[in-house]
């Protein structure tokens, strides 16, 4: 009975920011990673709504988010937010005319709080 209670109090809570460290991507390629498989251990987060892909390649990197054919350009040496959605799985792809180098492509993504959301919402409208 203080199972479902405790999943709730740490939804309500948002979690902790969980990082994924792109290896090398080669020139033109991506990379699909799958949040369900690749954090086990935040699946009583899941899906999360916040995503920040930090690219600090010399290259562009293309991000998808959920296997839609729309992506969002993420330039050199930029940090770009993605919210307002439910991340289950995301692509990145290297538009660069060379090959990135690993850990240079890092994307964090969490589970917002309630009055994370509520905070973000409001800066968004204004």
């Amino acid at each position: 009975m203080g199972f479902p209670i405790r999943t709730k109090e740490l939804r309500k809570q948002g979690s902790q920011t969980y990082e994924y460290v792109a290896g090398i991507i080669a020139t033109t390629a991506h990379v699909d990673v799958d949040v369900y498989n690749q954090f086990p251990q935040a699946r009583s987060f899941m899906p999360f709504d916040y995503m920040e892909v930090v690219n600090n390649s010399a290259y562009e990197i293309a991000v998808a988010v959920n296997q839609t054919q729309e992506s969002i350009r993420v330039p050199a040496y930029m940090i770009k937010p993605f919210t307002r959605q439910p991340i289950r799985t995301f692509r990145l792809t290297n538009n660069g005319a060379g090959n990135t180098v690993a850990g240079d492509v890092i994307v964090k993504l969490k589970k917002l709080s309630a009055d994370s959301k509520i905070s973000i919402l409001g800066n968004l409208q204004a």
